[in-house]
């Protein structure tokens, strides 16, 4: 943040290149919080050696096509905040030899600087690789002091406001392009390919209207409370020494990732079909189930129900009225949360397929319903002010204690005539999550190489490893074992 001082070495400050939208003041405002940090890992076998130099030649090109990546966020004397070019194209690219989970904890905690880039890419190598290989690559006759060898990994850490996970899928997309147009010694259309293209405004211009007889907002339906409690009263209860011993202890973000084999992936996927249910309903159903089972044995008798408000991020571009001029699809931040309450019946046998399969149905039911109403358009009219107004007030975790972000299949980030070279082995994401304002669980759901795969996210200061592994294996073994695998 510079606030109308000059940049550094003496620079000029540029003008503002539009405000920023009423979700991206919230993204942002939850960053300046450090509440929403994001970082992803892609693994690529390549059949030719990936260099530094290639590296840092792609990613000024892809600036050119896509303006988010040339902006940072100022902020104005009256608090509001602006999106600013930058005076250099830059890349903020890195070499690390750390682990994927290590790179992705030390990736969601550098800080960007105040003037951009607000987005870093961090290239993973390999020590003992390098020493076994010798001093050029037999293949391809490159120097191994500037080649990755014919595994490419990289972390792209991005600030929330700029990019959200389809973008992301976009962004990786149009690398790649460019990064096989220069391994193949392809030029690049001048009129067209080098064109620098602008930015547009943000989502909310794009969006439908609203009438103003749909405008108050719909509050899910609560159980009765001498029968029911809600989740993060009973979690809190239950694992209350627990959480007392590990507040005292620094907080980190930890992941558990899991994924089915390609025959159970697929015997999921089809029952979700036949049954006419949304994947990301079933995936909430399962997270819900495994989460009362943890609890259950811990309640009294008397409570029957119990209540899990679950958020779940949605695509805000399904509700766009007009085609993104340039842009497949519309180039920043157009996710936001979506509430929904699951009502898990513990008096049942949360083992059995018919319970897993009605609940099941009832949150695809209800995310059928939201998605088709005016709900979202409604929480992005209302509910993102009321974010941006209270976030980081609240002391402890969200009461929505479950998030779910579903990504489909991200094998379509390698297009099909990039196959010949490369070929997508791995794309390992994490969130930053704290106590405040956080779920218990943030579950990432995405479906590569034919296999489905669920990564959990939880902070160590609140949530154990053991507590953890607990809940994501029984989420996983829930949809394995209740649907008919």
């Amino acid at each position: 943040m510079i606030d109308g001082r000059e940049m550094s070495g003496g620079r000029a400050k540029r003008a503002p290149v539009r405000t920023l939208g009423r979700l991206e003041t919230m993204y942002h405002t939850y960053h300046k919080k450090g509440i929403d940090m994001c970082a992803q890992v892609v693994h690529l076998d390549c059949v030719q050696c990936v260099t530094l130099s290639q590296v840092r030649e792609a990613m000024e090109r892809l600036q050119m096509q896509h303006p988010m990546l040339r902006m940072f966020i100022d902020e104005d004397t009256e608090h509001r905040f602006h999106f600013v070019e930058r005076n250099s194209r830059s890349v903020d690219c890195s070499v690390s030899y750390l682990s994927t989970e290590d790179l992705l904890k030390e990736a969601l905690n550098k800080k960007f600087l105040a003037d951009g880039p607000l987005w870093r890419i961090i290239i993973q190598k390999t020590r003992s690789i390098i020493q076994e290989n010798g001093d050029v690559c037999s293949g391809c006759q490159i120097s191994n002091k500037d080649r990755f060898l014919h595994n490419f990994s990289f972390a792209l850490s991005f600030h929330h406001s700029l990019i959200d996970g389809m973008y992301l899928v976009c962004l990786l997309r149009d690398f790649l392009e460019i990064l096989q147009n220069i391994q193949l010694n392809e030029e690049f259309n001048s009129s067209k390919d080098l064109e620098q293209r602008e930015i547009l405004p943000p989502i909310e211009h794009f969006l439908q209207p609203v009438s103003w007889r749909e405008r108050s907002i719909f509050v899910p339906t609560r159980s009765d409370i001498k029968q029911s409690m809600d989740a993060l009263t009973a979690y809190e209860r239950c694992f209350f020494s627990e959480i007392g011993f590990l507040r005292s202890k620094p907080e980190r973000t930890e992941a558990l990732r899991l994924n089915m084999d390609r025959t159970k992936s697929f015997q999921f996927l089809s029952n979700c079909k036949q049954q006419h249910i949304l994947v990301s309903g079933a995936i909430m159903a399962a997270a819900s189930i495994a989460f009362a089972k943890r609890l259950k044995k811990s309640l009294q008798p008397t409570v029957k129900i119990l209540d899990i408000p679950v958020d779940v991020m949605v695509d805000m571009r399904r509700y766009t009225t007009e085609p993104m001029k340039d842009f497949p699809i519309f180039p920043g931040t157009a996710a936001m949360h979506l509430y929904f309450l699951v009502k898990v019946p513990l008096q049942e046998n949360l083992d059995s397929q018919t319970l897993f399969w009605r609940i099941a149905k009832k949150c695809s039911a209800d995310m059928t319903s939201a998605l088709d109403s005016s709900k979202p358009l409604r929480i992005m009219r209302e509910e993102v002010e009321c974010e941006i107004n209270t976030v980081g007030e609240g002391v402890g975790k969200s009461p929505h204690v479950l998030c779910i972000t579903n990504l489909n299949s991200v094998d379509r980030i390698v297009r099909p005539d990039e196959h010949p070279c490369f070929q997508l082995k791995g794309f390992t994401g994490l969130s930053k999550i704290g106590i405040d304002n956080h779920p218990v669980f943030e579950i990432l759901v995405f479906s590569l190489n034919d296999r489905l795969h669920l990564d959990t996210a939880y902070c160590s200061g609140y949530t154990s490893g053991e507590t953890a592994a607990n809940f994501s294996w029984t989420m996983i073994q829930t949809i394995q074992s209740t649907s008919m695998l």
